[in-house]
């Protein structure tokens, strides 16, 4: 597998995992039974954090690798803290999530200022906000607000997927027309 694959399943990978992620932080707005909600928010901030470490390993620019490095960081502690719920340790989980998606923001920011294609901008800003609301609604349900800051967190985890899913078609679209010119 050559470093653009890398990059191109890495993506992929990443955007399943955004949407996965987002499909368990819907529900939890909308049901009490939070474990399954829970699992599907773990395993997908697992894929995210493998994806981004895919992409990491194929980049040659030193920023945005960092960048995507700060990511895995984040989506690995946003899986912990869901795990931390699962097992009861809710205070806890949802402090680790809060503080693994704000990483995450900052990692989509810093891959931001590394690339030139301006459609892989808007990604990462896209990315970085939903991200950063996610973060914010973890905050607000730390503070008593449970119905208010979940649902910031889903709209947010939407927004980051959608930043995800253009990056990966922007990405593979990038190395299909590049396959072209050969």
């Amino acid at each position: 597998m050559n470093d653009d694959e890398l990059v191109i399943y890495g993506s992929w990978f990443e955007a399943i995992g955004q949407v996965i992620s987002a499909i368990g932080a819907t529900a939890r707005v909308s049901t009490e039974d939070g474990e399954t909600d829970l699992k599907l928010i773990a395993i997908g901030e697992v894929m995210q954090s493998i994806g981004n470490a895919l992409i990491a390993i194929g980049t040659d620019d030193t920023t945005e690798e960092f960048g995507h490095w700060i990511e895995v960081g984040g989506a690995a502690t946003s899986a912990v803290g869901a795990a931390k719920e699962i097992n009861g340790e809710e205070s806890e989980g949802v402090r680790l999530e809060m503080i693994g998606d704000g990483f995450q923001a900052v990692g989509s920011h810093i891959q931001g200022t590394a690339v030139d294609d301006e459609r892989l901008v808007v990604a990462h800003d896209i990315q970085t906000t939903g991200a950063l609301l996610e973060s914010v609604g973890l905050s607000v349900k730390l503070q008593g607000k449970r119905k208010v800051g979940e649902l910031l967190n889903a709209i947010g985890s939407w927004i980051q997927a959608s930043g995800g899913w253009m990056q990966a078609t922007v990405l593979t679209e990038n190395h299909s027309g590049s396959n072209d010119e050969r």
